[in-house]
């Protein structure tokens, strides 16, 4: 889905998360806590990881916005063009990351809260994406922590529905797993 207008960034957020959503509810509960493998996080811990990140890309998103407010990088009242993140990112196509201590799932939330956390996070993320047309976005810059990638504040949010989209193909990784298991039935992850 190509992103190139904050319409369109709200457009992927919206989808990422009715993806994340649709496989999480086709897993049966009971086992949204099983690890398929002991390397492999399950589930709950997917939906943790993705509470964790979307937190602390707002924390960031707040304090880039409030420096943009400070150092007066208002809007010019044009429109943003560099909204999409993948560019910045050419580097991570097919690579494997390793969640930074402070994403790892620790089992902070049962299933019900985590789903509260997620609506919670995901709130407070378009009040945010509602915000950026009031300031320079293309100049707020805040490199990605452990990566590198310089990303504007528009870019942060389009990375949040990307990391989304990851998790969701973990996701459907572990529904094919319960379903080969014969935990599941084949036909709810169809």
């Amino acid at each position: 889905m190509p992103v190139h207008t904050l319409e369109d960034l709200q457009s992927y957020l919206d989808h990422a998360r009715r993806k994340v959503l649709r496989l999480a509810v086709q897993v049966p509960r009971p086992l949204w806590h099983q690890r398929p493998a002991p390397d492999r996080w399950s589930l709950l811990d997917n939906l943790e990881h993705l509470v964790l990140t979307e937190r602390f890309c707002g924390d960031l998103l707040e304090r880039m916005l409030e420096r943009a407010r400070r150092e007066g990088r208002m809007s010019r009242g044009l429109p943003v063009q560099w909204v999409d993140a993948r560019p910045v990112m050419l580097d991570a196509e097919g690579k494997t990351y390793s969640a930074p201590v402070w994403a790892e799932p620790r089992g902070r939330w049962h299933d019900e809260e985590v789903a509260e956390e997620l609506a919670a996070g995901r709130r407070r993320l378009e009040a945010i994406l509602h915000d950026l047309p009031r300031y320079d976005v293309e100049r707020v810059i805040e490199p990605h922590p452990l990566y590198g990638w310089p990303f504007n504040a528009a870019q942060w949010i389009h990375f949040v529905g990307l990391h989304e989209n990851v998790h969701a193909r973990q996701l459907e990784r572990i529904a094919r797993h319960w379903v080969q298991q014969g935990a599941m039935d084949p036909f709810l992850n169809a």
